[in-house]
């Protein structure tokens, strides 16, 4: 238990108006709470069931958003209190995305079928948090559930036949794997069944026609946690609406909680009266549930006096100040509070928050000469919203309210991570995919086969090449090929087998490569000798602008903002480059470096490509520093002659610390007082002109580079010693989620989520990629809303008109702007709220990812309409994709996975933008392998230093041909895509801490492995061992064993120290080894070699006499 939120809510239980409270309870009807402000709502909620035992309530917030934040104060203080066996929380969500649509979440339904049971078989105290919506719509009765649900247990006799029998009557779907309610997957004697009333998955092991064991089973990650004796698998209840009842008429002894009876009862009316009609069944009637309420007892909290009330009880609640300069008043407010008496606490869960606070304290009382940082105590817990208790004289302040950050519900990210497998199985390779063969180059994989190999069978990959040529490639070397990811837009040309295009390709970018990484090795070792400027170390101004930021630092953010201050307080120059996707923390960064250069009295220029891009950065400066002593301004063709000139006359004066502007900044005329900064923003789309003038500008200046295309993390290690990189690879996790909907195309509803966003004063985003017909859908939009100012933006205007359009939107000239996908590239519009994507099962996933990711920018609710023609003209993979965007609300929750799809994008920012039309040529993964290569061969040329780790060739590379079965068979795993995986998962394996996790999920999953896997298994670890001694093939043909060495140059010198253990083997086995070098390698043929077990102790034969045998190896220089 935590002690520090036991004295707090133990404090709180003396307030006088509590006694009252539990006096009223049994005499009064309707009770009204007055003077509660912020979470304190929540603290009553939780004292009122802490004190009084087996009570049932229904608390009904004001509306969704409030209904999940009180549930997640309740639910985080009951664990951390150790209450959970006596207060049993619930959440009841309706069973609809939304209202004018049958759209069902599974997940919601299952939380209204446990609270439906909780309703008749409570044996503690419980309460159920909902909203109006929800608690208005028609819940199952629990004798229909009783007679719905079977009851299962271990021991029992049960045909796993009948079983699925049974689970498909009751409206179970079969898929590969479990993630959601109402899913089950059969694998052999073991099923995995998702109940439509569970929290979580069960695995059921059978033996013989006897259940042997129930297993409860994490959704991500698909393992078994622990055993239970029974379950209950209950039916969908979708067709049974005429049995479904008000969870009012199901209640008893239940106190019906209300944030606000009024605001609850005027928010019914307006939706009763936009229900359409189609959908009034599904709800009680609002007169019925009125009539309801009436008979229950009510506790309502409510500012205004409420008519119908039996007593007022006050508790003297006020609500937190806003705290306009935030730190300061901040402090002044702590200091005057402390003085009177009362005790502060500082909430967050998050413990780095409350060290930040405590710096900013330390150094605030240094400042005022006070001693207030010993007097404010932290609570690792959540308050959705701060109050001042004036009785108790205990205040709460939360650290996401102080700093204006979005508190996000865990609720949302427990639901949102079991559906992260399902994305990842997304990503993974399917037929009639484009793929890419080291040696071949780009074919189309067509499936799994079983082949005989000398009687045996063999699982290979089938590959579709030009001219239909087919390939059949070995599941050992599936390492040989990778999925070929590159532009959506434009699939490649299939390469012809046999022919020296392929090999060509690779030479030239090989070369390419070369050119660029020798000219970036020499630029770093130069800047390491040069003279900087060193920066002073933070200061509580410094800490107060970092803790303002609305969201939570991502781990990502945190180590690139330290990489950079690093840097600044360096004696040599930074040079370092920040990748990352658009609203994942990259200006941020920015902000503080130039905030730390302007606090030495240093000016920051911050170069941008576009005049929207300077405008843009102006505006998000001048927010970010507003309330601190900075002068931001920017320069760009907008602004007039007389206004350019006065800029460039107080920047020379040095009146200006952070200036902001286009290649305009580059011109002989602009002259600076104290350069310290430079901050350019995606340098790869500046001329040759400008990237010169910039060389010019940065010689000893620390310079910044920002880029909004990620790049991925081996390509981040291989440039490691040629360019410092920090990657922004996680987004904010406090992020709002976006409201995204798919919808069919429909002018009125249309029209009806324009004219909503429009009146809440915000602009829509209308994408529409075919330039063609994007001026008739402008047209679509103004008759249908005729007082919205609509523009059009595409790739084929003028780059000065586009200009115009878009700085009309950002000044708000424009309310509605149809254009391309053009606004997918880093343009912010903090207005912008509202984003429909028309034709959107046309995109990929990624492209649905980042477009999304233009609204939601700032803490506005914010909605995202993926319009597509009706269901039945998709593809199964677009109504697949479209489904997991409308899932993955969060711009996390298992993105990174589809960011692989953009990194392609992220080697222009390295290596210049050409490098695109390689990758493009080649794919992401074979670029990656061809950079590594190139990159090692032009450390041996300059003499440079190799890491020993590169040298080795990577155990998954290693490829085994054998006529020996060696497979995950199909009667053990089923589907071919899990095989996949599931190969790819062995093969990617390094250790044996790896290797044993992995074996533990299979026979989790599917049981003991059969004896074909095990061979697999032992082929895996020879691989490893292979690795160690510099082999790139092995065969196993007959009972013999032919080892083949490396071929590459760089490595002759490592095989030649392995040579002795070599002749020490073939000394003790001459009967049956026999050695030979070909013109590239040496090869080592071992007969009487029955398994892949018999292989692995001859390696380890070779290898056991390494130290031994060290002191014969000839010394190299």
């Amino acid at each position: 238990m935590n002690n520090k939120i036991e004295d707090f809510f133990s404090k709180e239980n003396k307030n006088p108006a509590f006694n009252e409270l539990f006096k009223s309870i049994a005499k009064f009807q309707n009770i009204q709470l007055s003077q509660v402000a912020g979470a304190f709502s929540s603290v009553i909620v939780l004292i009122f069931y802490k004190k009084l035992l087996n009570q049932q309530g229904i608390f009904i917030a004001n509306n969704k958003d409030e209904a999940l934040q009180i549930y997640n104060n309740l639910d985080y203080w009951i664990e951390q209190l150790q209450i959970t066996d006596k207060l049993k929380l619930f959440y009841l969500p309706s069973s609809f995305r939304n209202f004018d649509a049958f759209t069902i979440v599974t997940s919601n339904e299952s939380m209204r079928l446990r609270c439906s049971e909780q309703l008749n078989n409570a044996k503690s105290s419980s309460l159920i948090i909902s909203y109006p919506e929800a608690i208005v719509e028609k819940i199952p009765k629990s004798s229909h559930i009783i007679e719905h649900t079977t009851k299962i247990k271990v021991g029992e006799n049960i045909d796993l036949d009948f079983l699925i029998e049974l689970l498909l009557d009751y409206g179970y779907v079969e898929v590969d794997y479990v993630y959601e309610p109402g899913q089950f997957a059969r694998r052999g004697a073991i099923c995995d069944v998702f109940s439509f009333d569970a929290d979580e998955p069960y695995r059921l092991l059978f033996n013989d026609e006897k259940l042997s064991h129930i297993k409860l089973v994490d959704a991500a990650s698909q393992m078994s946690t622990r055993e239970l004796f029974s379950i209950n698998l209950m039916s969908s209840l979708d067709d049974i609406n005429d049995d479904k009842v008000s969870i009012l008429s199901l209640v008893k002894n239940h106190i019906i909680w209300t944030d606000n009876l009024d605001i609850i009862l005027n928010n019914l009316e307006a939706f009763y009266y936009s229900l359409p009609e189609e959908m009034v069944d599904y709800f009680v009637d609002f007169d019925e549930f009125t009539q309801q309420l009436k008979t229950l007892k009510k506790i309502n909290f409510s500012k205004d006096t409420y008519a119908n009330k039996d007593i007022l009880i006050s508790f003297n609640v006020k609500a937190l100040p806003i705290f306009p300069k935030v730190l300061k008043d901040f402090y002044d407010f702590c200091k005057e509070k402390i003085e009177n008496g009362y005790t502060i606490h500082f909430t967050s869960p998050h413990y780095p928050a409350w060290e930040r606070m405590q710096t900013i304290l330390d150094d605030m009382d240094i400042e005022y000469n006070a001693e207030i940082s010993p007097l404010i105590h932290y609570l690792p817990t959540v308050f959705n919203e701060g109050f001042i208790d004036d009785d108790t004289k205990q205040i709460i302040i939360p650290e996401h309210q102080l700093f204006k950050k979005y508190l996000k519900p865990r609720l949302l990210n427990k639901i949102e991570k079991r559906k992260v497998a399902d994305l990842e199985e997304m990503m993974e390779l399917q037929p009639g995919d484009f793929i890419v063969h080291v040696q071949y180059g780009i074919g189309r994989f067509a499936g799994l086969e079983q082949l005989e190999i000398n009687g045996n069978k063999q699982e290979v990959l089938k590959l579709m090449f030009k001219d239909d040529d087919v390939l059949y490639l070995s599941i050992q070397s599936m390492h040989k090929i990778t999925k070929y990811v590159g532009s959506d837009s434009n699939p490649p040309t299939l390469s012809k087998l046999g022919s020296v295009i392929w090999q060509n390709k690779k030479n030239k970018l090989k070369k390419h490569i070369k050119d660029i990484a020798r000219e970036l090795i020499k630029l770093y070792a130069q800047r390491k000798t040069m003279q900087g400027f060193s920066f002073q170390k933070d200061n509580y101004l410094q800490i107060e602008l970092e803790s303002s930021f609305e969201y939570e630092d991502t781990p990502d953010q945190l180590i690139a903002t330290e990489e950079v201050k690093k840097d600044m307080e360096s004696s040599y120059p930074m040079d370092r480059l920040i990748c990352g996707d658009v609203g994942f923390g990259k200006t941020e960064i920015a902000v503080r470096a130039a905030f730390k250069a302007a606090l030495d009295g240093k000016q920051t220029a911050i170069l941008v490509p576009t005049t929207i891009l300077a405008f843009q950065h102006y505006m998000t400066f001048s927010d970010r520093l507003k309330d601190l002593p900075v002068t931001v301004d920017f320069i760009n063709r907008f602004r007039t002659s007389k206004e350019q000139k006065e800029i460039l006359k107080q920047l020379a004066e040095g009146k200006i610390d952070i200036i902001i502007g286009t290649h305009r900044l580059l011109s002989n005329d602009v002259k600076f007082h104290d350069l310290g900064l430079l901050v350019i923003d995606e340098e790869q789309k500046f001329g040759v002109v400008a990237k010169e003038k910039i060389r010019q500008l940065k010689a000893n200046v620390d310079t910044l580079y920002l880029s909004a295309t990620p790049i991925p993390r081996t390509l981040q290690m291989s440039l490691m010693g040629a360019r410092d990189i920090s990657v922004l690879r996680t987004p904010p996790p406090n992020r709002q989620p976006i409201h995204t909907e798919v919808r069919t195309f429909d002018a009125n509803f249309i029209k009806n989520a324009i004219e909503s966003e429009l009146e809440r004063g915000g602009q829509v985003f209308f994408v529409h990629n075919k330039i063609g017909t994007i001026a008739d859908i402008a047209n679509l939009i103004q008759n249908i809303v005729p007082t919205a100012r609509v523009g059009i933006a595409h790739g084929r205007m003028k780059a000065e008109e586009i200009e115009t359009v878009i700085m009309a939107f950002l000044e708000r000239e424009i309310d509605v702007l149809v254009a391309t996908t053009i606004i997918e590239s880093g343009i912010d519009m903090p207005l912008a709220n509202t984003i429909f994507i028309n034709d959107g099962q046309n995109f990929g996933l990624s492209d649905l990812h980042q477009l999304r990711g233009r609204v939601g920018r700032r803490n506005q609710k914010a909605f995202c309409y993926i319009l597509i023609p009706p269901a039945t003209f998709l593809s199964t993979v677009s109504q697949k994709r479209l489904k997991t965007i409308e899932e993955f609300s969060d711009l996390g929750a298992g993105f990174s996975v589809a960011i692989k799809d953009l990194e392609i994008r992220g080697a222009g920012s390295i290596f210049g933008a050409e490098q695109s039309g390689f990758i493009e040529d080649v794919g992401y993964e074979m670029y990656q392998k061809v950079l590594d290569e190139a990159l090692i061969e032009l450390r041996q040329e300059m003499n440079l230093p190799i890491n020993e780790k590169d040298l080795n060739i990577p155990s998954s590379e290693i490829t085994i041909d054998t006529d020996r079965s060696i497979l995950i068979p199909e009667f053990y795993v089923p589907t071919s895509l899990e095989r996949i995986k599931l190969y790819r998962e062995l093969n990617d394996s390094n250790s044996e801490k790896d290797l044993l996790e992995i074996i533990e999920k299979i026979k989790d999953r599917f049981g003991a492995l059969p004896p074909e896997t095990v061979e697999l298994i032992d082929a895996i670890r020879l691989k490893w061992l292979a690795n160690q001694l510099y082999i790139e093939k092995i065969t196993l043909f007959k009972n013999t064993l032919t080892l083949y060495f490396s071929s590459k140059d760089f490595l002759k010198d490592k095989i030649l120290q392995k040579l002795p253990n070599i002749l020490d083997f073939i000394q003790n086995h001459p009967k049956s080894t026999n050695m030979k070098q070909d013109t590239h390698r040496l090869i080592l043929s071992i007969e009487h070699t029955h398994n892949f077990e018999m292989a692995r102790k001859y390696l380890e034969e070779i290898l056991e006499n390494t130290v031994e045998t060290l002191s014969k190896v000839p010394q190299l220089d």
